[in-house]
């Protein structure tokens, strides 16, 4: 491309071509292009026309015209340069052509990388990402003919992918013959593709590319995070909390395949797996089941680095009540829906500790209908010293009931115990007439007609069966038309039994008041009221 400077027009003067320079690759190949570029200077001031433009090999022959030249196969072993010969139009001055001047040769013109002749290669497929482990890849470039293509480094580079190019060094050497060298270092884990490029575009070899992988630093990792990731499970033995541990080398890369050490100081908790391996992401995990409610201090450390003091999680195990033993309590109460029969049912965990004093749902069934609970199932309450719940029913149907229980957690363990409810008592008494007797006719009047005097505890079951409260009431006259002092006909409120009273020697027997429930005593020989029970 021409230039022209502005000077004072002297006539019958030769223009003049400066700066004649080829421009292109410094080591050119076949099929680049080359330009030729120079300056036009006419010291009279005349326009530049018809300046020849010629492309020379070193043998001097012209191979085209024009500022621009496409390098064939032919040019292949040769040199260029570029010449170029002033020129103004010569109708306006004369001398209208100037000498000609040349560029300075360019390098030899080698031919392509051929794509079957040239190759690519690592000497390790896996290195440690600390900055410091290399691979060295070797291209070797040679034309169709296997002729090294050399001295081409400015053009050749290694494009590649996979991992952040901050963290990744490449560093070219040319070793002459057309072998390129590059070390790859890095410190950030991954997988790096790496492709041949000439000019910034894919250069096809042999193989057309090839992948490193950057692996963490095994001698440097270690355990950074420690989470407990399920958490909270029942102590049954099989639920199990999970744990993730992350590792990672000293670069924070993730480190696969590394064995974590697991442990912890419970004396119930076991383990899935001492040790477990970590994944591509560099995370471990194991499971913890338990036999007790409690918190367990569970250590991750990574195996093979002795440095790595770990890192600790909590792992939390709710309770588990399992019912130990299923007893009755109070049996054989009347069947009048107000007094209580009870089962006593005691838990324990899986590994045999009383659980005392703590919060447990049960459930509870009866095979009767008839059956009436002191609280709905399921309930929650709180155990006893003794690890017990107490579960209280009545009924107003004769009969036995088979009660079912279970702790709400621990469905699987449930036992089975039994209560009766036995007839009222009022029931197994004949109704009392007014007349007070002495004890002996008393009890003769009893067994004459079939039945007994009835004993202190069965006069007083009866107070209580018919009683609204345990005060002093008459409940028996009001309700049963029994007589008692000064009401339904009676002269006493106490009724003969079939039992001795001691403090009155040998020929007295006891009596209960039957408004209060209270055992007093009398002589044989003195009246009270008398009430016969069947046999």
């Amino acid at each position: 491309m021409a230039e022209s400077a502005n000077t004072l027009s002297v006539q019958g003067r030769a223009p003049v071509a400066s700066g004649v320079t080829l421009t292109g690759p410094a080591a050119p190949l076949v099929g680049d292009t080359l330009l030729g570029t120079y300056t036009f200077n006419d010291l009279d001031a005349d326009e530049e026309e018809g300046s020849v433009l010629r492309w020379l090999n070193n043998s001097d022959i012209e191979l085209a015209r024009g500022d621009r030249y496409l390098l064939t196969d032919a040019e292949r072993g040769k040199q260029l340069r570029f010449a170029v010969t002033p020129a103004t139009n010569p109708a306006v001055t004369d001398p209208h052509e100037g000498a000609e001047v040349s560029s300075s040769l360019s390098a030899v013109v080698q031919g392509r990388p051929d794509p079957a002749k040239s190759t690519f290669s690592a000497n390790k497929s896996t290195i440690v990402a600390d900055g410091v482990d290399n691979a060295v890849l070797t291209l070797t470039l040679k034309d169709d003919n296997q002729a090294p293509v050399t001295g081409i480094s400015d053009r050749v580079a290694l494009g590649y992918s996979g991992v952040d190019t901050d963290v990744i060094s490449l560093t070219e050497n040319d070793l002459g013959n057309g072998i390129y060298e590059y070390i790859l270092t890095g410190t950030k884990s991954g997988v790096v593709t790496l492709t041949p490029q000439l000019d910034g575009a894919p250069l096809t070899t042999i193989p057309q590319s090839l992948q490193v992988t950057l692996a963490a630093n095994p001698a440097t990792t270690k355990v950074v995070q420690l989470v407990t990731t399920t958490d909270s499970q029942p102590a049954d033995n099989v639920s199990a909390d999970l744990l993730t541990a992350t590792v990672h080398d000293i670069e924070g890369n993730p480190m696969q395949g590394a064995s974590v050490v697991w442990s912890h100081g419970s004396t119930t908790a076991t383990l899935g797996a001492a040790t477990s391996v970590t994944d591509s992401n560099g995370l471990a995990t194991v499971s913890l089941i338990n036999t007790r409610a409690e918190t367990v201090a569970v250590t991750a450390r990574v195996q093979a680095n002795s440095g790595d003091s770990g890192m600790t999680s909590d792992a939390n195990f709710a309770l588990y009540p399992v019912l130990d033993t299923l007893a009755v309590g109070t049996n054989n109460q009347p069947a009048n829906n107000k007094a209580l029969n009870t089962i006593v049912a005691t838990f324990k965990d899986l590994d045999g500790a009383v659980l005392a004093n703590v919060p447990i749902t049960v459930q509870f069934t009866a095979d009767k209908s008839t059956v009436t609970f002191d609280n709905e199932s399921p309930w929650t309450t709180t155990t006893n010293d003794a690890g017990a719940v107490i579960v209280s029913l009545r009924n107003n149907v004769v009969e036995n009931v088979e009660v079912t229980l279970y702790a709400t957690n621990s469905s699987t363990v449930q036992k089975v115990a039994s209560v009766n409810f036995t007839e009222l008592m009022i029931s197994r008494f004949l109704k009392p007439d007014p007349a007070t007797m002495n004890w002996l006719d008393a009890d003769n009047y009893c067994n004459n007609i079939g039945r007994r005097l009835p004993t202190v505890d069965e006069l007083r079951a009866l107070f209580v069966e018919v009683s609204p409260s345990f005060g002093q009431n008459y409940e028996l006259c009001y309700v049963h038309g029994w007589p008692m002092d000064g009401k339904c006909g009676g002269t006493y409120d106490d009724y003969w039994t079939s039992e001795k009273y001691v403090p009155h020697g040998t020929s007295a027997h006891a009596a209960v008041y039957m408004h209060t429930g209270a055992v007093g005593g009398f002589g044989d020989t003195q009246p009270s009221q008398v009430v016969c029970i069947r046999r």
